[in-house]
């Protein structure tokens, strides 16, 4: 794989068919080049499939992930015609915030900005599981990976025999921004009223 970042998905949809429409990563050109992998469920789905085609946004899929793939290209569209083509962390952020506050469930999430960077955030409650680990380069940037579960982190360390340490988990209602060239992340506590209260079942399995 050539490129210096990326987002990938391997299990089965949690919404919708298993057609290659659904599979994993699903992509938007607008505002801007947009990824997105998604673990999870949203439980208002329907709500949210009305509100995006509101905006005049045609719906290819029956999978949640392109409803939620939607609501954050609309908030980034958003800054975009307010504060011009800059894109920021703080435009980032204020994406995941609206996310944040339109969808309801249980969601780990990675997004990938063309050439701009990756941002993850994991829903208020926790529900779903989401992890990243780090891998120095010098002079003040890292490599980073970013997973649901840390064994996919201790994976490339014995695969590749390069160290990646596992750093901590995204906490609940948390956004990173990983910017890219392996700049250090910048973190955002989007939903201040979240907390902990993770499905058993993740830990389980």
């Amino acid at each position: 794989l050539r490129g210096s970042m990326g987002i990938g998905h391997c299990r089965y949809p949690t919404a919708g068919t298993s057609s290659c429409a659904e599979a994993q990563p699903l992509y938007t050109n607008f505002p801007y080049g947009l990824c997105i992998s998604h673990n999870g469920n949203l439980t208002n789905a329907s709500t949210l499939k009305g509100n995006v085609e509101g905006m005049c946004r045609h719906v290819n899929t029956d999978s949640d992930s392109e409803l939620l793939l939607n609501i954050f290209s609309e908030a980034l569209a958003k800054v975009r015609a307010e504060n011009g083509d800059d894109l920021d962390s703080d435009a980032i952020f204020y994406a995941c915030s609206s996310a944040f506050k339109k969808c309801i469930g249980g969601y780990a999430v990675a997004l990938l900005i063309n050439d701009v960077g990756v941002v993850v955030f994991r829903d208020p409650l926790g529900i779903r599981p989401l992890i990243f680990g780090m891998r120095e380069q010098g002079s003040g940037l890292a490599d980073f990976a970013i997973s649901s579960e840390s064994v996919v982190i201790d994976t490339i360390t014995c695969a590749s025999g390069d160290n990646f340490e596992i750093v901590r988990d995204v906490a609940p209602g948390e956004a990173i921004f990983f910017p890219k060239g392996g700049r250090p992340p910048i973190t955002r506590q989007c939903v201040p009223s979240a907390r902990l209260c993770p499905c058993l079942f993740e830990y389980v399995y």
